[in-house]
């Protein structure tokens, strides 16, 4: 995913279609208040939500037969990448 403004349909949308061109599969997905995700406080820098956002997408795709969970890796883009 991407920096603050960011949102999947942006820029981790054009990286994921790239990725899908080479075999790879990619999951992408807005955090928590921004984009089309729930939320109350719009665009919420939030480090700690991130991260919880970022491990509740990895246990969902871990789950998933198609994936091997010993193989996910995890990409940010921009401001996500720290």
């Amino acid at each position: 995913n991407g920096n603050i403004g960011n949102i999947k349909e942006q820029g981790p949308h054009q990286y994921a279609r790239h990725m899908a061109n080479a075999g790879l599969a990619a999951f992408i997905f807005d955090f928590v208040n921004f984009g089309e995700s729930e939320g109350s406080v719009r665009n919420l820098e939030d480090p700690g939500q991130k991260i919880d956002d970022f491990r509740g997408a990895v246990d969902f795709i871990a789950n998933r037969k198609e994936f091997a969970a010993s193989r996910i890796t995890v990409a940010g883009l921009g401001a996500s990448a720290g």
